[in-house]
């Protein structure tokens, strides 16, 4: 965006600011005390004058104005660029529609302050007192656009903060009927205490085997491809009648799953390991 730029010394710019203000005052003064003075036409003439001055005021503060909402609107929209440049995988789709539409508010509000660049000198000067209107709406629109982006980041966090206390009680009563059992069992106790046994790679169990190099490839392939996909279903379940190699497929998987990185837990049950034959666990 462009913005209004003179050709005179700072300096002189600033005796201007100064003495323009200081010529207002004066001749304001010396319009109100010509009242009673037998001279025609004289106060009419210092008052045209005096509306002169006050409307070239308004136009260098206009111009002032304007330079700094250039810099404010130029401010926010490289930080939208920069957002909208970046990755969106890992930001929410909520988030990503209100920098969305904030992006679209402040594109809109630039291009409102356009024809205030492209007004001529003259029309500055006759418009003045508009400007000053247009000037400070410019700036409401963009505190009003920022306050609803806002606001949406308020109530999207507070939605967030519902779910997970949703989540939380959820768990909690889950936990609730695991610990209350009607043989006075607690299956937390029974998960502390044993389940470094239940481990893919204990050295308790007995017998440990894997699938044999270039066997079951095809359900093994379909087991690590749902792992790797994020959209598929939560649980894998893997069913059969007993002897058909279940445990040695889940076996293959948690350590293929460890050489990956990729293991977060396992636990195999044994019907031969009381510890690790309790159905409620």
């Amino acid at each position: 965006m462009s913005s209004a730029t003179s050709s005179y010394p700072s300096g002189s710019k600033s005796k201007d600011k100064k003495l323009l203000p200081a010529a207002i005052t004066i001749l304001t003064i010396t319009k109100e005390s010509l009242d009673g003075v037998p001279v025609l036409g004289l106060k009419a003439a210092v008052g045209g004058l005096l509306e002169i001055l006050k409307a070239s005021k308004r136009v260098g503060d206009n111009s002032q104005d304007l330079i700094e909402l250039d810099a404010h609107l130029k401010d926010l929209s490289d930080l939208l660029t920069s957002i909208n440049n970046n990755s969106k995988t890992d930001t929410s789709q909520e988030f990503n529609d209100r920098i969305a539409k904030l992006t679209s508010d402040i594109e809109k509000i630039v291009e409102s302050c356009q024809h205030l660049h492209s007004q001529s000198i003259t029309l500055k000067f006759l418009a003045s007192g508009d400007n000053i209107s247009t000037i400070k709406g410019i700036n409401e629109s963009i505190s009003r656009a920022i306050r609803t982006f806002q606001l949406g980041g308020m109530v999207s966090v507070e939605q967030g903060v519902t779910r997970i206390e949703k989540g939380n009680t959820r768990i909690e009563e889950r936990l609730d009927r695991l610990e209350i059992h009607p043989d006075g069992s607690d299956p937390l106790a029974i998960l502390r205490t044993h389940t470094a046994d239940a481990r893919y790679d204990s050295s308790s169990r007995i017998v440990v085997t894997r699938c044999f190099q270039g066997t079951r490839s095809d359900l093994l392939d379909k087991i690590f491809e749902w792992a790797d996909d994020p959209k598929a279903k939560p649980i894998y379940w893997l069913c059969g009648l007993a002897g058909t190699g279940k445990s040695t497929i889940a076996q293959t998987v948690s350590e293929g799953f460890h050489e990956r990185g990729m293991l977060g837990a396992s636990f195999f049950f044994s019907r031969d390991v009381a510890e690790r034959s309790n159905p409620l666990l």
